[in-house]
């Protein structure tokens, strides 16, 4: 898995393909990783779709429904997918700064306790401005 160093960003190309061309910056990058996958995406969807509809002649209806299905299986598996990254696997507790993080496979997030104005605008305008047990939470 050790792949030479292309530059000097530290980022991985992160699942997809190929690596993007050199020197370019990593919006340029991120964007044409986007659109590679998009195709990549498009292109696997479309051939399952003429799998199910090559041996013989389908009419607009019936590939319309043969699309729809492709796209649904494949909605569903990267739901499925993301799910399964978001789901938490720990939570670790730093005693002396209070600092609260959820672990999950596709990143962390770090919890604090709400300020008095969130607590507002969760509980409703002034109701409950008394507990502090609620977090907020980011994420990455």
């Amino acid at each position: 898995m050790g792949q030479p160093s292309q530059g000097a960003s530290g980022s991985s190309g992160g699942g997809g393909g190929g690596g993007g061309s050199g020197g370019e910056d990593d919006g340029e990058d991120r964007d044409l990783t986007f659109s590679r996958l998009r195709e990549e995406v498009s292109s696997v969807v479309e051939t399952e779709i003429q799998s199910r509809v090559s041996a013989y002649e389908v009419s607009d209806e019936e590939y319309l429904s043969v699309s729809h299905q492709a796209w649904a299986r494949f909605l569903s598996c990267a739901s499925q997918y993301h799910q399964s990254g978001v789901s938490p696997l720990g939570l670790v507790c730093d005693g002396p700064t209070g600092l609260v993080c959820l672990i999950k496979k596709a990143g962390f997030s770090f919890l604090r306790p709400v300020d008095a104005l969130e607590q507002m605008v969760i509980s409703g305008q002034g109701q409950g401005m008394g507990v502090s047990r609620t977090y907020s939470y980011y994420s990455k």
